[in-house]
């Protein structure tokens, strides 16, 4: 017997409505764009301001008004405190609101900026001795253009500013720092060829980036201050 095109049409519904109930859809849609301007690490050196002799790194993902982060801070030179970051963003003001919870502090800092330029975040911080706020500007720190990058270790400290840039074991390092200062455009203050292979040197942000994707640079270390205890 012959159905009607009319029942072949319900009985095609039926089985694609039988389908969709026992089926599971996941959206697959595209991932989150991050906010570029709030996205990476960030520095500060707070030598300026009250209580000055810290600084500051942290590093931000912003992405649908919303910021996560974490970061360390040093004071004088010295492991403070690490610290975790959540936070709010307006993006048609390029403004924000940094809540920073330090892990030996049951006190919140919140941090009150907007993002200045491409490459900076300038915001105020409240003062904790007396009422107002003090400025701190957090710059980024520039990506290395490689994907596999040397660590860069500690913080900036304000009391022994630059840079310890240690080699492999196997470098001669008198020979590899100088070819590294004449292609990149800096002076070493100091070259290590015994205990320790590699040089110190004031470096900006830029050089940096790049001499972590030198081959034959194991890491690169924030100088600092040690303190020998008596």
């Amino acid at each position: 017997m012959r159905r009607s095109h009319s029942a072949l049409l319900l009985a095609a519904a039926a089985a694609i409505a039988a389908a969709l109930s026992g089926a599971c859809y996941e959206f697959t849609g595209p991932e989150p764009t991050p906010d570029l301007r709030l996205t990476g690490s960030f520095y500060s050196d707070l030598t300026n301001v009250p209580g000055g002799g810290a600084a500051d790194t942290m590093t931000l993902s912003a992405a649908f008004g919303h910021i996560t982060g974490y970061g360390v801070r040093y004071i004088l030179g010295r492991f403070y405190s690490a610290f975790s970051v959540t936070g709010e963003y307006e993006d048609t003001t390029q403004s924000f609101v940094l809540t920073i919870r330090y892990t030996n502090s049951a006190w919140p800092v919140d941090y009150t900026g907007s993002v200045y330029g491409a490459d900076s975040l300038s915001g105020r911080v409240p003062t904790y001795t007396a009422p107002g706020y003090y400025e701190e500007v957090f710059y980024r720190l520039p990506v290395p253009p490689c994907a596999d990058s040397a660590p860069l270790l500690g913080t900036h400290d304000s009391a022994a500013p630059g840079f310890i840039v240690r080699f492999q074991d196997s470098v001669n390092a008198a020979a590899e720092a100088a070819r590294l200062a004449a292609l990149y455009g800096f002076t070493t203050t100091q070259v290590y060829q015994s205990a320790l292979k590699g040089f110190a040197a004031l470096l900006s942000p830029a050089t940096v980036a790049v001499l972590r994707c030198e081959p034959k640079v194991a890491d690169i270390e924030y100088n600092g201050v040690v303190t020998i205890a008596h």
